[in-house]
């Protein structure tokens, strides 16, 4: 098959069709339901809080919680900064706080497609990239695609910086470093140090393509460093200057001690080297596991020039990655950034053997496409229906969530009913602390925590969790269940 022809969107009569079934695919398991769970416990429910009082205070610099500064979540602003627009725009609801995520995952897939299209007439490849990605648990569960945490935008913005700089590599056009460094800059601003973790692999890259040397005899390099560091300590200065210990929880909660865990503040879990492998291969990236090797064999030996340029350049970048998070503390979604990885260099090795066994052959475009179709669709089918499944699924495990469901329940169903408590929630309880704040500050509601010592003399309503009725009826009390459910109920006291 000619380089110069796209299989898929080179056919202009059903171009924008392709594009429009394409980008429908990839879009229904990232946004269908988005809304549908409430928040979940720590990372998500915590930023929503950040995002909620920096809407009320205006204050873009500091994040808060409970309109104190924040130094438990020390990470940059920018996915707190979208969220909050996301409330000015869609209300104070859970669409405000994923969609920042959803959209990141969504541009990431698209910014695929269109860059092997642009560069290589071969969207096939960001395509097949695009799916495997959209068909991977552990992107599309929690902490990813799917909430309201930083991984998703970062890992956005960690592609389009990888991309960026490998093209400035083949190219030496300074535009590429710019963008490079604008997309490092805007990593930094969602998830701190983490995108420095892609550097070893750049450097050693660059080495290995003798492309060193070059890079640092480039003003651009310097001039676009400067500006990275000028606006990245810029942040940092102003943040500790504004609120003074921020710069020390940096250091605990996203540097060394956190990554050696030896925080004097925090810990971490700390496992095994193959830690990653084994949530890879278990689930997170089950169905596409077993292809990573023979595919890193398949598109570092059958490639040719920029493309197996771009397979090492990957290659190595999966490699250090992993290794340098294996070495640290660990969290299940550390490796989240392997598997767009995987995913590209997956994708490139099933076009290359595509293009060995049917491009060969003396056919017509339309049968290729026919039996690419085909192919794609028995690839794809049991893993997409998987994950549209597990979309749609709203079943909940855990009653600590529960309460955003409770409150909308109540709101329907006892429009007039502004007042009543809850019982006892249960530890650091994080999306009863937005709801509440949602429903308090905004809603005209008065709703606040009761313990077990004020039981005694309350009169009114109450919200109960399920697991916590027993001790609740040791009071002998009389009441009145007003709503019902398998993870709490509301009653009256009287």
């Amino acid at each position: 098959m000619s380089a110069s022809k796209d299989l898929i969107l080179s056919s202009k009569p059903y171009k924008y069709i392709w594009i429009l079934l394409i980008g429908a695919c990839i879009a229904a398991p990232i946004f269908l339901h988005l809304d549908s769970k409430p928040l979940r416990e720590w990372d998500e429910a915590r930023n929503a809080i950040n995002a909620f009082e920096m809407s009320q205070t205006g204050n873009l610099l500091i994040k808060t919680y409970k309109y104190q500064a924040d130094l438990w979540e020390t990470k940059p602003p920018l996915l707190v900064w979208c969220q909050a627009i996301g409330f000015k725009v869609f209300g104070y609801n859970e669409l405000a706080v994923r969609l920042p995520s959803a959209l990141a995952t969504f541009g990431m897939c698209l910014f695929l497609i269109f860059w092997f299209n642009k560069h290589f007439k071969l969207s096939i490849i960001g395509i097949i990239a695009a799916f495997i990605v959209i068909t991977s648990w552990g992107y599309m569960h929690e902490h990813a695609a799917r909430t309201g945490d930083h991984d998703a935008l970062i890992i956005f913005f960690t592609i389009l910086a990888l991309f960026n700089i490998f093209q400035y590599f083949e190219t030496s056009k300074d535009s590429f470093l710019n963008n490079f460094f604008l997309f490092f800059t805007l990593a930094v601003f969602t998830k701190s140090i983490v995108v420095l973790l892609i550097l070893p692999g750049i450097f050693i890259y660059s080495i290995y393509n003798n492309l060193t040397i070059r890079t640092l005899k480039n003003p651009r390099f310097w001039y676009g460093m400067g500006i990275s560091f000028v606006v990245i300590l810029g942040f940092y200065i102003s943040r500790e200057i504004a609120e003074p210990g921020y710069l020390k929880a940096v250091w605990h909660n996203e540097l060394f001690p956190r990554y050696l865990n030896k925080s004097d503040r925090y810990q971490y879990s700390q496992t095994d080297f193959w830690f990653y492998c084994r949530e890879l291969k278990d689930w997170q990236f089950k169905y596409w596991f077993p292809f990573i090797f023979p595919s890193f064999v398949i598109v570092v030996t059958c490639y040719q020039k920029t493309l197996r340029h771009l397979a090492i350049f990957i290659s190595i970048q999966i490699i250090l990655f992993y290794t340098i998070i294996s070495n640290g503390s660990s969290n299940v979604w550390y490796d989240l950034l392997l598997i767009p990885l995987c995913a590209i260099i997956i994708a490139m090795a099933f076009y290359k053997l595509f293009e060995l066994i049917f491009l060969s052959l003396s056919m017509s475009r339309i049968k290729i496409a026919f039996i690419f179709l085909l192919l794609f669709s028995y690839l794809f089918y049991e893993p997409y229906q998987s994950i549209i499944k597990k979309t749609l699924d709203n079943d909940e495990t855990s009653a600590q969530v529960m309460y955003g469901y409770a409150f909308k329940r109540i709101e329907n169903s006892n429009p007039q009913l502004k007042k009543f408590s809850i019982y006892e929630p249960l530890g650091y309880n994080y999306p009863l602390v937005f709801y509440k704040n949602i429903y308090n500050q905004t809603k005209g509601y008065n709703i606040e925590n009761i313990d077990h010592a004020a039981l005694a003399d309350f009169k009114g309503y109450l919200l109960i969790l399920n697991e916590q009725l027993s001790k609740f009826e040791k009071c002998n009390l009389e009441y009145k269940i007003i709503l019902n459910d398998p993870f709490y109920t509301f009653i009256q006291l009287f």
